[in-house]
């Protein structure tokens, strides 16, 4: 059996937190969390990396009330929401006529690229369809750069060409158009699936491309996230889960590695599986696509969006720094880091596997695995009802597997089958019965692939 560990979780952030001199947006059309969850994480090195590197949800929420594409990017860059009467009132999601803007009758809407441009910045819109022409026709002194492409690959290279921006924003469309014309399958072999792994090794590049580029390396923040989900071969209701159930993720210098937004973030509140409608979204909101572009400014260190209502004050938490939230109150389900993790081996025993992505359990050759737990966001003398652990198998079995306490004390870089640290051996080779705390906790049989 191989597995990953999650370690989505819990730290502080931001009040003052990770600042950064370059913010780049990507929004992936069309991408559902479901087709995350179920994928095998080796054929999605982009969305690994952002959620072991970086801070995440899988159950963020599109515009309440529209699933379609322009109105949730229109909404991402002037931080409102389409409708209401604070709303930037763009309805269509069709090729606006020539020379149509988005100021309309309601008087000029302002943009993240207005606030990035009046600070000195410069920006950039990358897009796969003919449609976001609204930007720079609503925008032209404010963008810098405004490229559209077929596709994405091509895009990102025309990105990848252009002088260092403060500010960017990539759009890929290929999961919207395989939806459309296949279905919003999340199947192993569809070509929904196959779209989604495109847009995640582009993004596996683009984070690549700043870690090397002496203009962003270790001074660029990327944001993802996306305008809908899908269902059948549309998303038109924004009522339907797997419309308006989405994914964001923050990475870069400063922002917390593999925690999950929601227990950063006291203001935001988990909507489980419901609709948010804006109405109750006043007084328990979740995590919107529309944050984006105030989280961006907030990463910048710029003010936000005039007239913006989604993360107007910029307090969507995603690193270190600040004042920490209060502890959770009663009842509360805390999701912990995964501080370390290795795996032993029998036919390997002196071979520290410290380093491994991929952790493994086996009767013969007997491999074991050790993971552990950070349990400082726990409050004192907290009454733990229950616990859990989340696996995504990556390889089945059909035995039964079984998780015990450790009571020896092991280091992740230094374990064994030997020793549980330099120096350190074991009770019994392999963390044997005496080292660890009685029976095993629990069992479970790894059967089918996912989590």
């Amino acid at each position: 059996m191989a597995f990953v560990p999650l370690s989505p979780v819990v730290v502080a952030a931001q009040d003052g937190g990770p600042r950064a001199d370059h913010v780049i947006l990507v929004s992936v059309d069309g991408l559902s969390s479901d087709v995350i969850q179920r994928a095998n994480p080796i054929h999605i090195p982009g969305f690994q990396r952002l959620m072991q590197e970086g801070t995440f949800t899988l159950n963020a929420r599109t515009d309440p009330d529209y699933t379609v594409t322009l109105p949730n990017h229109t909404g991402m860059v002037t931080g409102r929401f389409t409708a209401g009467a604070s709303g930037h009132g763009w309805f269509s999601n069709v090729d606006p006529d020539p020379g149509t803007t988005l100021h309309g009758a309601g008087g000029y809407i302002s943009s993240v690229f207005n606030v990035v441009s009046d600070a000195g910045g410069s920006t950039g819109l990358f897009a796969t369809k003919s449609k976001f022409s609204l930007f720079d026709t609503s925008y032209p002194q404010e963008l810098d750069a405004f490229e559209v492409r077929s596709g994405s690959a091509a895009l990102v290279k025309a990105f990848e060409a252009t002088a260092p921006l403060e500010f960017a924003m990539l759009h890929f469309a290929e999961p919207d158009h395989a939806g459309h014309a296949r279905g919003w399958d999340s199947g192993d072999v569809t070509a929904y699936r196959y779209a989604v792994q495109l847009a995640d090794h582009l993004i596996a590049d683009l984070l690549e491309f700043v870690d090397t580029h002496p203009g962003y390396a270790g001074r660029t923040a990327v944001i993802v996230t996306t305008d809908h989900g899908g269902t059948g071969i549309g998303h038109g209701s924004a009522n339907t889960a797997a419309n308006y159930t989405i994914p964001f993720f923050a990475w870069g210098p400063g922002i917390e590695q593999g925690v999950s937004l929601y227990l950063m973030n006291p203001t935001r509140t988990d909507p489980g599986s419901g609709h948010v409608s804006r109405q109750a979204a006043a007084s328990q909101s979740p995590i919107f696509n529309l944050e984006a572009g105030n989280l961006a400014l907030s990463l910048l260190g710029l003010p936000a969006i005039p007239g913006s209502t989604l993360n107007a004050a910029q307090d969507l938490r995603v690193g270190v720094g600040g004042t920490p939230p209060p502890p959770p109150p009663a009842g509360t389900t805390v999701t912990l880091n995964v501080s370390r993790d290795t795996k032993i081996r029998s036919d390997a025993q002196t071979t520290n596997f410290g380093t491994a992505e991929q952790l493994e359990a086996d009767g013969s050759p007997r491999y074991r695995t050790l993971i552990g737990w950070d349990l400082s966001t726990v409050p004192d003398g907290a009454t733990i009802q229950s616990a859990s652990v989340r696996l995504n198998i990556t390889d089945v079995s059909g035995s039964s597997y079984g998780l015990f306490a450790l009571s020896t004390p092991w280091t992740e870089s230094e374990a064994n089958w030997l020793q549980a640290s330099g120096g350190a051996a074991w009770n019994e080779a392999g963390a044997g019965a005496s080292d660890r705390q009685g029976a095993a906790i629990a069992t479970f049989t790894p059967g089918t692939l996912g989590y």
